[in-house]
């Protein structure tokens, strides 16, 4: 098997200096470190017992399937060794550090396509779309051109209904298949690619919409006292929990928070929100102004990236919307508060406090105005949670007449 690759003449020994050296100028600890060098150290005996000299990627693809067999399919190990052998092909193909692999290859799109997917992405661009969305688009869009590939279809100027139909039949997402194809059919028609709007024909997507999740100002204690705020990560994740419940900050406008949004004279904290891109000034909390001096006592941001919340390990790059989320989900359930059915996370706090300016009687404009909504009907969703509200509003049962009233009778 080994005598059939072709193997690119690179000094293992070489690549492996360097891959260390990069981890240190990322200030990976020396233990991780140690780690790296003992797997390295297993590569090495691998490419000695098979008397290869040279590394290449394609020895790193046999290696990760020698350890495979050696380990249980499922350990944690498997994913440590593909992150080491990632971190050698970079060094190998001389490429800058890269933060994050992916696990899965976002699909390709098939050359038949190709032309107006270009075309189509140009035009998106154009309408400053942000960059998730259009890769979301692009997911789904390629996803659809393969099922009309697999088809027999190849140009799109022919494509039917009937097409449209058996992609919904097939897709994991009906709903983001909908958001995805919808422009695109729409842009087709427009640019004179086909004849009629397609769009029309897309079928309609029932979703249930669920009461937003909420927890309790006593629900909210409890998880705030799962918090050791003597730790570096506590102090951080109580801060971000603060940011959440007491000013309902997204996720996404949590982890974009950076030095310069702050300003610790006026105690103000500036922000433009990622989701709907409108600016969004609010005061300072004392809570939060405390835990935020606090926390920039003992983790600074650099010059480099004045993020200010940051994963703990090396190379300490900018914590993502899931994390966010993940940080609100773990103390949540570390309180011990029974979720029921209830969806728990950063948003759900974020919820919270709209319910509870809602059962204070505070006025639309301001809540709006606080939780930073586009629109009013964005606020307005939240009056579904507001049950002591909604009661006010109940109309008494009119008396039975009629033939119910007879039915009643003789029941």
């Amino acid at each position: 098997m080994l005598d059939s690759i072709s193997i690119v003449e690179y000094d293992f020994k070489t690549l492996r200096e360097k891959l260390i050296t990069q981890l240190r100028e990322h200030d990976y600890k020396e233990r991780c470190i140690g780690f790296y060098d003992n797997e390295l150290t297993i590569l090495n005996k691998f490419m000695d017992i098979n008397q290869i000299e040279n590394y290449s990627d394609k020895i790193g693809i046999l290696y990760r399937e020698f350890r495979a067999k050696q380990l249980n399919k499922n350990s944690r190990k498997n994913l440590f060794i593909r992150t080491v052998i990632n971190r050698l092909n970079d060094v190998l193909i001389n490429s800058d550090y890269i933060i994050s692999h992916q696990l899965f290859s976002t699909p390709s799109c098939p050359h038949e396509f190709s032309e107006i997917s270009d075309l189509f992405f140009e035009y998106l661009d154009k309408r400053k779309l942000k960059e998730n969305t259009i890769k979301l688009y692009k997911n789904y869009l390629f996803e659809f051109f393969h099922i009309l590939v697999s088809s027999g279809l190849t140009n799109i100027s022919e494509m039917q209904p009937q097409h449209i139909y058996n992609a919904f039949l097939t897709c994991k997402s009906q709903q983001c298949l909908k958001d995805a194809i919808s422009p695109f059919l729409k842009f087709i028609a427009s640019s004179k690619f086909h004849e009629c709007d397609l769009s029309i024909f897309i079928p309609q997507i029932k979703r249930k919409l669920d009461l937003p999740s909420t927890l309790s100002d006593d629900e909210i204690v409890k998880i705030f006292s799962t918090i050791d705020i003597s730790t570096i990560m506590g102090k951080r994740d109580h801060l971000i929990l603060l940011l959440a419940t007491k000013l309902g900050f997204r996720a996404s406008d949590i982890r974009n928070l950076r030095l310069s949004n702050l300003d610790f004279s006026a105690k103000k904290i500036s922000i433009i929100q990622y989701k709907t891109g409108i600016p969004l000034q609010t005061i300072m909390l004392p809570d939060i102004y405390n835990a935020l001096i606090l926390y920039l006592k003992e983790v600074k941001p650099t010059s480099n990236d004045d993020h200010i919340f940051k994963s703990q390990r090396a190379p300490h790059y900018a914590l993502k919307c899931g994390a966010i989320s993940n940080i609100a989900r773990k103390y949540t359930l570390l309180s011990g508060i029974d979720i029921k059915s209830r969806k728990i996370g950063s948003h759900s706090l974020r919820r919270s406090l709209a319910t509870k300016l809602l059962s204070q009687n505070t006025p639309y404009p301001i809540i709006q105005k606080i939780l930073g909504h586009k629109t009013p009907n964005s606020t307005k969703h939240y009056v579904r949670i507001d049950i002591n509200q909604l009661r006010s509003c109940a109309l008494d049962v009119p008396p039975p007449s009629g033939q119910f009233a007879i039915r009643l009778k003789f029941k």
